[in-house]
């Protein structure tokens, strides 16, 4: 069907089509291509997949496929292209993109990262400490962590701390009694120095024989333990005092119950 336009619509019609046809022009000179390319390792030429290639100045950007290749789309001139890829230095490089589509391949090095030292410090064992590991089910304590936490009347004691320890639980309220996984209190041996130890509480079990001030360290063995500390069905505590200082004189005290 033809429709007959009036004459002013007619004119206003012709009017833009002029007007469109420069503006086409226009934007046929400033158009773009496409620029297509691969970022390899430049090592081991194994693509990267994920690496960024864009133009900052332009705000464009895109990232490579499974395969290593990209795709992206450029106005005509030159612009200043950007790879980066986490691992590797950055790559910059000019381009002149025309109408035609634009090859490209990035290669881009590995960065050596240069870390600080770890140092990996320990306590210093005997030899014959050493051969007893790696030993199960076993406790440390050091005096210094059991001053750390809050004594019953003031007094530092090696049992009573040891009774926080998973496994063990105390037979009253403020007693030194230690009843190891399900043990009653008489399967324990308590060794000191490797004497043992025949009943290492006082006063009902309100305080036990120890003096924290004269004690180094203590292991508690909770099971497996080694075949010299057989005898004991429960546990093992063993407890190791200070060889003290022989070139000069020092003392320590407190006040408690």
């Amino acid at each position: 069907m033809i429709v007959d336009l009036p004459r002013p619509v007619r004119a206003f019609c012709a009017f833009l089509l002029l007007m469109g046809a420069p503006t086409a022009a226009l934007f046929a000179q400033s158009g773009g291509a496409v620029v297509r390319g691969m970022v390899r390792d430049g090592r081991t030429r194994e693509p990267l997949v994920g690496a960024t290639v864009g133009v900052p100045e332009l705000n464009r950007g895109t990232a490579t496929d499974p395969e290593g290749r990209f795709e992206l789309s450029l106005p005509t001139g030159k612009h200043a292209v950007r790879v980066t890829f986490l691992g590797y230095e950055p790559l910059t490089r000019t381009v002149s993109v025309s109408d035609a589509d634009t090859r490209l391949d990035f290669m881009l090095q590995p960065t050596e990262s240069q870390l600080d030292e770890a140092v990996v410090e320990g306590s210093r064992e005997k030899l014959s400490d050493k051969l007893k590991t790696p030993q199960m089910s076993v406790e440390r304590l050091t005096i210094a962590e059991a001053k750390l936490l809050p004594a019953l009347f003031g007094e530092v004691d090696i049992l009573k701390t040891l009774q926080l320890k998973p496994g063990v639980q105390n037979g009253g309220e403020g007693t030194t009694g230690l009843f190891v996984r399900g043990g009653s209190n008489d399967q324990n041996l308590v060794l000191l120095d490797g004497a043992l130890v025949y009943n290492p509480q006082h006063l009902f079990g309100l305080f036990s024989v120890f003096n924290p001030d004269a004690v180094s360290s203590v292991d508690l063995y909770k099971g497996g333990f080694p075949a010299q500390f057989g005898g004991r069905l429960s546990s093992v505590v063993d407890v190791k005092s200070r060889d003290g200082v022989e070139d000069k004189w020092h003392a320590s005290g407190g006040i408690g119950l």
